[in-house]
Protein backbone atom coordinates (compact mmCIF):
# COMPACT_ATOMS: atom_id res chain seq x y z
CA UNK A 1 0.00 0.00 0.00
CA UNK A 2 2.75 2.39 0.59
CA UNK A 3 4.32 1.95 -2.48
CA UNK A 4 1.05 2.17 -4.47
CA UNK A 5 0.60 5.43 -2.29
CA UNK A 6 3.83 6.78 -3.62
CA UNK A 7 3.68 5.95 -7.08
CA UNK A 8 0.50 7.71 -7.04
CA UNK A 9 1.74 10.88 -5.41
CA UNK A 10 4.59 10.78 -7.81
CA UNK A 11 3.36 9.64 -11.22
CA UNK A 12 -0.05 10.44 -10.98
CA UNK A 13 0.87 14.29 -8.87
CA UNK A 14 -2.24 13.32 -6.40
CA UNK A 15 -2.13 14.37 -3.24
CA UNK A 16 -1.79 11.73 -0.01
CA UNK A 17 -5.59 12.11 0.84
CA UNK A 18 -6.77 12.02 -3.01
CA UNK A 19 -4.40 8.68 -3.21
CA UNK A 20 -5.56 7.19 -0.36
CA UNK A 21 -9.08 7.64 -1.40
CA UNK A 22 -8.67 6.26 -4.65
CA UNK A 23 -7.48 2.66 -3.22
CA UNK A 24 -9.91 2.95 -0.46
CA UNK A 25 -7.52 3.53 2.25
CA UNK A 26 -7.91 6.11 5.47
CA UNK A 27 -5.09 8.64 6.06
CA UNK A 28 -5.00 7.74 9.17
CA UNK A 29 -4.56 4.31 8.41
CA UNK A 30 -1.74 5.22 5.85
CA UNK A 31 0.24 7.44 7.94
CA UNK A 32 0.06 4.48 10.67
CA UNK A 33 1.81 1.82 8.09
CA UNK A 34 4.02 4.84 6.95
CA UNK A 35 4.99 5.77 10.78
CA UNK A 36 5.73 2.10 11.25
CA UNK A 37 7.56 1.32 8.36
CA UNK A 38 5.87 -1.23 6.78
CA UNK A 39 4.08 -1.98 3.43
CA UNK A 40 0.33 -3.04 3.87
CA UNK A 41 1.01 -5.89 1.48
CA UNK A 42 1.09 -8.60 3.81
CA UNK A 43 -1.76 -8.95 6.33
CA UNK A 44 0.26 -9.05 9.64
CA UNK A 45 -2.50 -10.36 11.44
CA UNK A 46 -2.18 -13.30 9.75
CA UNK A 47 1.03 -13.97 9.84
CA UNK A 48 2.51 -16.88 12.76
CA UNK A 49 4.35 -14.92 15.63
CA UNK A 50 6.00 -17.42 17.79
CA UNK A 51 6.53 -14.72 20.65
CA UNK A 52 2.68 -13.79 20.46
CA UNK A 53 0.53 -14.68 24.09
CA UNK A 54 -1.63 -17.30 24.26
CA UNK A 55 -5.15 -15.49 24.84
CA UNK A 56 -6.03 -15.55 29.23
CA UNK A 57 -8.73 -18.21 28.10
CA UNK A 58 -7.03 -20.80 25.73
CA UNK A 59 -6.48 -24.31 26.59
CA UNK A 60 -3.05 -25.40 27.93
CA UNK A 61 -1.43 -27.46 24.95
CA UNK A 62 -1.40 -30.41 27.84
CA UNK A 63 -5.48 -29.63 27.67
CA UNK A 64 -5.01 -30.03 23.96
CA UNK A 65 -3.11 -33.26 24.03
CA UNK A 66 -5.35 -35.15 26.46
CA UNK A 67 -8.47 -34.03 24.29
CA UNK A 68 -7.02 -35.33 21.42
CA UNK A 69 -6.12 -38.75 23.00
CA UNK A 70 -9.78 -39.04 24.06
CA UNK A 71 -11.35 -38.52 21.38
CA UNK A 72 -8.91 -41.48 19.46
CA UNK A 73 -9.67 -43.78 22.16
CA UNK A 74 -10.16 -47.09 20.17
CA UNK A 75 -13.52 -47.54 22.24
CA UNK A 76 -15.12 -44.07 20.84
CA UNK A 77 -14.48 -45.00 17.28
CA UNK A 78 -18.20 -45.18 16.43
CA UNK A 79 -19.02 -42.50 18.52
CA UNK A 80 -19.89 -38.47 17.81
CA UNK A 81 -18.04 -35.82 19.21
CA UNK A 82 -21.25 -34.91 21.34
CA UNK A 83 -21.76 -38.93 22.30
CA UNK A 84 -17.79 -38.85 23.18
CA UNK A 85 -18.35 -35.61 25.34
CA UNK A 86 -21.51 -36.81 27.31
CA UNK A 87 -19.88 -40.17 27.93
CA UNK A 88 -16.64 -38.53 29.54
CA UNK A 89 -18.97 -36.04 31.31
CA UNK A 90 -21.25 -38.99 33.10
CA UNK A 91 -17.76 -40.23 34.14
CA UNK A 92 -17.36 -36.66 35.72
CA UNK A 93 -14.39 -35.64 33.29
CA UNK A 94 -14.34 -33.00 31.71
CA UNK A 95 -12.13 -31.19 29.60
CA UNK A 96 -13.70 -28.01 28.10
CA UNK A 97 -16.82 -27.28 26.48
CA UNK A 98 -18.40 -29.42 23.62
CA UNK A 99 -17.80 -27.02 20.92
CA UNK A 100 -14.00 -26.40 21.76
CA UNK A 101 -14.04 -30.13 21.85
CA UNK A 102 -15.92 -29.91 18.35
CA UNK A 103 -13.39 -27.64 16.94
CA UNK A 104 -10.49 -29.84 18.18
CA UNK A 105 -11.81 -32.85 16.76
CA UNK A 106 -11.92 -30.86 13.62
CA UNK A 107 -8.06 -30.05 13.54
CA UNK A 108 -7.58 -33.72 13.64
CA UNK A 109 -10.10 -34.85 11.26
CA UNK A 110 -8.54 -36.11 8.02
CA UNK A 111 -8.48 -33.20 5.22
CA UNK A 112 -11.05 -35.28 2.89
CA UNK A 113 -13.35 -36.56 5.24
CA UNK A 114 -16.53 -35.64 4.99
CA UNK A 115 -19.30 -34.78 7.74
CA UNK A 116 -21.77 -37.49 7.81
CA UNK A 117 -24.68 -34.37 7.68
CA UNK A 118 -22.91 -32.74 4.66
CA UNK A 119 -23.34 -35.49 2.28
CA UNK A 120 -27.25 -34.62 1.93
CA UNK A 121 -26.03 -31.16 0.60
CA UNK A 122 -23.78 -32.69 -2.04
CA UNK A 123 -24.73 -32.62 -5.29
CA UNK A 124 -24.98 -36.03 -7.19
CA UNK A 125 -23.21 -36.38 -10.24
CA UNK A 126 -25.11 -36.44 -13.82
CA UNK A 127 -24.62 -39.07 -15.51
Amino acid sequence: MLSLVAYLVDEAKLSIEQACDLIGVSRSGFYFWHYRGDDCDVDRRKIYNPNRKPLPWALPPTVVEQIKSVLSRPEYADMSVRQIYYSELAQHRRYCSLRTMNRIAAKIREPDEELHWWKKFRKKPQD
